[in-house]
């Protein structure tokens, strides 16, 4: 008879970190169905929200700005409140860019209404508030 193999099987684990919400327990909402409701909760939550995923933006470049409280009317057509920043900004002047909010005129769904204040050229990102 020939010789036996013997083999040895070894298995490895790898522990992966999983998010978790902390949830406490007290004597208000100890019961099963309570629980289950926060669960349950939770779930439609993270459900919405990866349902939800990005919120649409778009970038404004080359976008002119002039001095002395100019207006600077941006046509984004998101359909909704915004929210928006200056990311890229070019000028002669040592200035850093001074935009603000309009005070003269209110954003519509449609269009954002900014006020400058340096002579310069900006990349401004406009994004649509969620929710």
């Amino acid at each position: 008879m020939g010789a036996r193999m013997s083999s040895t099987v070894t298995r490895q684990y790898v522990s992966v970190p999983v998010p978790r919400r902390e949830m406490t327990l007290t004597r208000d909402n100890s019961t099963a169905d309570l629980v289950a409701e926060k669960v349950s909760a939770l779930t439609d939550e993270a459900r919405e929200s990866a349902r939800r995923g990005a919120a649409p933006f778009i970038d404004f470049e080359g976008v002119a700005c002039g001095a002395s409280g100019a207006e600077v009317a941006i046509r984004h057509g998101l359909g909704g409140r915004v929210r928006w920043w200056v990311v890229e900004w070019e000028t002669n002047s040592t200035s850093n860019f001074a935009l603000r909010k309009s005070t003269a005129k209110d954003a519509t769904d449609s269009v954002l209404y900014l006020q400058s204040y340096v002579t310069g050229t900006a990349t401004i990102r406009v994004e649509k508030v969620l929710g």
